[in-house]
């Protein structure tokens, strides 16, 4: 890896402050936060982490038992499997406190690093979508300019958002079908279905899909690929936010000095400590974007060969799933379904896209709300439909959405091509 020197060309337009503080501050828990602030003292690990707990609108995840974090030297490390460049190593991202040198404390799962600066306590942990670095201001004589070192894949740069959120782009490594391939393709299914069906835009075209035709589409062979590496985004430090100990949130926001990324909070005489404040990083695989995934899901014609052509391919993905892996579950899930409805593939690409607008709508309440809120559509529907309500746990929502290209919605599938 190799620390960011570059910011993309977006980092010079005028950043609006963030509202994530307003978001968390409106999320937490008043009686909860009360307790913790009672029961707080600067330098002492459980009551930091309690309270950095009870502030994070996310779940926390054991640092030491998560899969795609860890920490090493006091830096929390993202990673992926993803190919960087060409040819290169699996995708990481490292983020960490700046002058944080002593070594860190594991309390119920996460590092505590207390007294790195005067009044400042620094809470480093895992969450379900990234790695989450939380500084605890505990009076007026902690820093209000807080120094972090992100390290990065070789070759990336960074885009400051509007939201004041940062993108990492890198060169990663891709497969593109070769040139006359999906043209191959769209003509075999042209030929088994007919122009009816092959055209149609409606989703009820799979209830025309005989099971012989099904069975001819996936005998069509694959399309014939290349490896290609692009510049695309491959992470994410989330907008900034600061909430207080009254829960009042705090203008806070990103800036850059000397390669390092600097989260500067304003306190006044009426800022009430200890504060909280965030910097969070995800891997692209675990950002689902809210407004280009909404954008993405809405705008997908459902039906037609791109429906027919998704069918096909999670079908065949679904045979050549090996016992263990997250695809081979979604798989048995998946024929539950086929016992009670017969239009079992229509109901998950509807599952799919119920899914992710009731997400997208929702994200700007925090990643858990917007999850909570997805699966409580997905289990509204009727008694016929409701074994869907377990797809989500079972992976056959993420397979699917991958297999739909909702690319926007930056759903990938964990272990399920081993």
């Amino acid at each position: 890896m190799a620390s960011f020197g570059v910011v993309g060309p977006a980092a010079a337009q005028e950043v609006e402050p963030t509202d994530a503080s307003s978001i968390v501050a409106s999320l937490v828990d008043e009686v909860a936060l009360e307790q913790a602030v009672e029961g707080f003292t600067a330098g002492d690990e459980a009551s930091v982490a309690e309270l950095a707990a009870v502030v994070a609108p996310e779940r926390g995840v054991d640092v030491e038992a998560a899969s795609h974090v860890s920490l090493v030297d006091g830096e929390l490390v993202l990673a992926s499997d993803e190919v960087i460049g060409d040819g290169g190593d699996g995708l990481e991202i490292g983020i960490s406190y700046a002058g944080a040198s002593q070594a860190a404390e594991i309390v119920d799962g996460v590092a505590v690093s207390t007294q790195v600066e005067a009044g400042l306590d620094i809470v480093a942990r895992a969450t379900d979508g990234g790695a989450q670095v939380l500084a605890v201001l505990a009076d007026e004589n902690a820093p209000t300019e807080l120094a972090f070192d992100l390290d990065l894949p070789e070759g990336a740069t960074l885009e400051q958002l509007v939201d004041g959120s940062i993108a990492v782009f890198a060169p990663v490594e891709t497969e593109v079908p070769l040139p006359g391939e999906e043209e191959r393709f769209d003509a075999a299914v042209l030929e088994i279905l007919g122009e009816d069906i092959f055209l149609s835009d409606d989703l009820d075209v799979l209830d025309a899909i005989t099971d012989e035709q099904f069975e001819l589409l996936m005998q069509i062979p694959d399309e014939e690929t290349k490896t290609v590496v692009v510049n695309q985004q491959v992470g994410l430090i989330h907008a900034p936010w600061a909430v207080d100990a009254e829960g009042k949130a705090l203008e806070t926001s990103y800036d850059f000095v000397n390669g390092m990324l600097i989260q500067n909070v304003v306190t006044d005489e009426n800022t009430v400590f200890p504060v909280v404040v965030d910097p969070k990083a995800s891997l692209a695989d675990r950002i689902w974007a809210g407004v280009g995934c909404l954008s993405s899901v809405l705008g997908l014609a459902l039906g037609g060969v791109a429906v027919v052509k998704a069918s096909a391919k999670l079908l065949k993905l679904f045979k050549a799933a090996k016992p263990g892996t997250s695809l081979y579950n979604a798989y048995q899930q998946f024929k539950k379904l086929e016992k009670l409805d017969k239009n079992a593939m229509k109901l998950v690409f509807t599952a799919v896209k119920d899914y992710f607008v009731a997400y997208a709508k929702n994200i700007g309440k925090g990643v858990t709300a917007a999850k909570n809120a997805a699966i409580k559509k997905i289990q509204s529907y009727s008694t016929n439909k409701m074994v869907i309500a377990g797809l989500a746990a079972k992976g056959l929502i993420d397979v699917a959405a991958d297999v739909l290209g909702f690319t926007d919605c930056k759903v990938m599938v964990t272990g399920w091509k081993s």
